[in-house]
């Protein structure tokens, strides 16, 4: 469940039920955008999307709010997590450069997955266009998770 989708739909869903109701719906619109979600705004996203209000939605509802115009998950996502992965980031910067470099990296990949080797390094670098001499910034950090690299939340839970 690493796409961003599905972590912002995991973060949300605080009785673990597969669906975000009204509550949870109403969190999620006034984290992303700092306004209150209305019952009859949810009404009506749930009747333009088929989906029972009583129930609330699915994921894939959730993807289809987006997909119509409803916010950009990317953008919801960066606001969601970017406290988390500020924190994460900012304690594994050990010589407090602004970057991860490959020992540094290494270190977070180790308390939150498999590790990294040098040539994981050197790949992870290639895909997000990161100059391997210095490391990954916080934007390239953000990037890494929004191209699905690991759980904010989970990896957050390891490493700190």
């Amino acid at each position: 469940m690493s796409q961003p989708i599905n972590q912002l739909f995991k973060f949300f869903d605080k009785d673990a039920d597969g669906y975000l109701n009204f509550t949870e719906m109403s969190a999620l619109a006034s984290a992303t955008s700092g306004s209150s979600f209305s019952e009859d705004d949810f009404n009506s996203v749930c009747g333009a999307l088929n989906c029972d209000p009583a129930i609330g939605m699915d994921v894939g509802t959730l993807q289809q709010s987006y997909d119509m115009g409803c916010g950009s998950v990317s953008d919801d996502f960066v606001k969601v997590f970017t406290p988390y992965m500020d924190q994460m980031f900012d304690r594994y910067d050990q010589d407090g450069d602004g970057f991860l470099n490959q020992s540094e990296l290494s270190t977070f990949a180790g308390r939150t997955g498999p590790g990294l080797d040098a040539i994981a390094y050197q790949m992870a670098c290639g895909a997000f266009g990161v100059d391997p001499s210095v490391g990954f910034n916080k934007p390239q950090f953000y990037q890494s998770y929004l191209g699905g690299a690991g759980d904010v939340m989970d990896d957050f839970a390891a490493a700190m």
